[in-house]
């Protein structure tokens, strides 16, 4: 009995706590997230396509994005099967090229260059952060969210980025006077 009163006075802490996190903040300028999952890419592009658009966000208000933050499933990497190795490495190797993430309303774009950095040894996960940003978007104009695959090369690299996940945070603003 005790137990399973101190489970319920626990319960009820934490659903006090957060409701009244929620009723503290202001939803004039809370943050949003749009997410965006993107499928496998190799490179060099597939039919000779360079920008892939994942996501496109028309905003009913003015928004400001403040970050963009992407983690990969796997990549970008060098895809040593492609290049005809029959042994494979024992650890990913980063691809040499950069891939970019873009957000663009056709006026005004922002690109973010895709990490090669591996997260950890033995993972071919990366993370990608842009930093704080301030991009003002007007309302109703269409935002897309693109990968861009690297510029070729030569001699040519072969590489794949596979489920990168993408989020974009905004939020609400007001509307820039004319």
């Amino acid at each position: 009995m005790k137990q399973t009163l101190s489970h319920v006075l626990a319960f009820l802490c934490l659903c006090t706590a957060s409701v009244n996190a929620q009723t503290v903040s202001n939803p004039s300028n809370s943050l949003s997230v749009w997410t965006v999952h993107t499928f496998e890419m190799g490179y060099p592009p597939n039919e000779q396509r360079t920008t892939y658009i994942f996501g496109v966000l028309t905003p009913e208000k003015p928004i400001t994005v403040r970050r963009i933050e992407a983690i990969s499933g796997s990549g970008p990497r060098y895809a040593p099967a492609l290049h005809g190795l029959q042994d494979p490495p024992s650890e990913p190797i980063p691809c040499p090229s950069q891939y970019s993430i873009e957000i663009s309303n056709g006026v005004m774009t922002q690109t973010v260059p895709v990490s090669n950095v591996f997260i950890e040894k033995k993972s071919s996960q990366t993370f990608t952060d842009s930093g704080p940003l301030s991009l003002s978007f007007a309302p109703q104009s269409r935002i897309t969210v693109s990968v861009i695959a690297p510029k070729p090369t030569f001699p040519p690299v072969h590489c794949s980025l596979s489920g990168l996940d993408i989020s974009i945070q905004y939020e609400p603003t007001e509307a820039q006077p004319k």
